[in-house]
């Protein structure tokens, strides 16, 4: 009985982690699209383009 709650607690912890992964990334998109729109309206081009591309590939 002892096991099968450890086991669930670990299946529960490896939801998390993956729920803050899934979050993380999200954020990290959002990121790119700001630096991206920071770029264009400076008229750094070449950035603009790397973090449009970046964003698009993920």
């Amino acid at each position: 009985m002892e096991k099968a709650r450890a086991h669930m607690k670990s299946v529960e912890l490896m939801a998390k982690q993956e729920r803050q992964i899934l979050e993380m990334e999200a954020l990290m998109r959002e990121v790119d699209r700001d630096i991206a729109i920071c770029a264009e309206m400076s008229g750094n081009k070449r950035l603009f383009l790397e973090e449009l591309e970046y964003v698009s590939e993920n």
